[in-house]
């Protein structure tokens, strides 16, 4: 009981001593000893004032440069690594081939879970769009640059599997 009590203590001091408080119908709350904003739905950032701006009007595909034979991912990273043009780099589903990416290209990754997706996309600031492919393809795509930026060899024509989103921060 008294640690209990402690703990509420604790938490109420740390609380008045910072002025902490969410923004934007966040409500603030506790998790592994320290303080974070659990944000409303479709909202996320440190005061959740951060959400997607979804269109149906393009896909956003990963264009790569180049590729190279791969025996597995750790060798196609280190290729990248040593590459001053990939930003980033994968091995396509079928594990003999690594492709290299350059900028605006942040990540590419091959899986159709779309929460994953926007969720790797919250995890990195310099994230500021994604696209999806929840199709056949099956690819999550990260670019550092808004939806306007990004070149349009990499838009697609919009289908029912594919969904793209602008990351907009206020």
């Amino acid at each position: 009981m008294n640690n209990l009590l402690c703990s509420a203590l604790l938490i109420s001091v740390i609380l008045i001593l910072t002025d902490a408080d969410c923004k934007n119908g966040g409500i603030l709350v506790e998790e592994n000893g320290t303080l974070k904003c659990n944000c409303p739905p479709n909202t996320f950032g440190d005061d959740c004032n951060c959400r997607y701006k979804f269109t149906n009007v393009t896909f956003l595909e990963p264009d790569h440069y180049g590729e190279s034979a791969g025996s597995d991912s750790a060798k196609c990273d280190e290729n990248c690594a040593i590459d001053t043009r990939c930003s980033t780099s994968t091995m396509l589903p079928s594990g003999k081939t690594c492709y290299h990416y350059e900028t605006p290209i942040i990540l590419v990754t091959y899986d159709r879970d779309e929460d994953k997706c926007i969720g790797r996309c919250n995890e990195m600031s310099e994230c500021k769009t994604f696209g999806i492919d929840t199709g056949m393809n099956s690819a999550c795509v990260l670019f550092n640059v808004t939806l306007d930026k990004i070149p349009d060899k990499m838009k697609r024509a919009y289908q029912t599997f594919f969904k793209a989103g602008e990351k907009i921060c206020e």
